[in-house]
């Protein structure tokens, strides 16, 4: 015995729940997607302004200045004068037992060298110092 509704449906049979988990994984992917194509806008952005490119710390979309082909720049971490600066503060205020190393350790304090994927030349760095 099936009970309807006053507007003709029936109120004993829901989508399942398999149906209801698809739309929620379209929905996230949809929001996912939309995410991506908006962070390679704001990079397409970066690339297309005039004057002298500033880089981040976070891979770059731009034209390579050496082999001239449009890339998603590929980063390296390397121990810079601001890590080395921090490392020395820990040292002065008492860090002892080695934790003064722990700023060389972290990516947080080191600077952000761009590299091309195709040509691996490097294209610039982000000093950390200047933040």
């Amino acid at each position: 015995m099936n009970i309807s509704n006053t507007n003709g449906k029936d109120s004993s049979v829901r989508s399942p729940p398999v149906t209801r988990l698809k739309s929620a994984i379209q929905k996230k992917t949809s929001t996912t997607q939309m995410q991506g194509a908006s962070r390679k806008a704001q990079n397409k952005q970066n690339f297309l302004k005039d004057g002298p490119l500033t880089f981040s710390d976070k891979p770059m979309m731009l034209k390579c200045p050496c082999c001239h082909v449009l890339i998603e720049t590929t980063i390296k971490y390397s121990v810079g004068s601001h890590s080395l600066a921090v490392a020395l503060l820990v040292c002065a205020f008492g860090g002892w037992l080695f934790c003064c190393f722990v700023p060389l350790c972290l990516k947080k304090y080191k600077d952000v060298m761009h590299f091309c994927p195709k040509c691996k030349q490097k294209i610039g760095t982000h000093k950390k110092s200047k933040d």
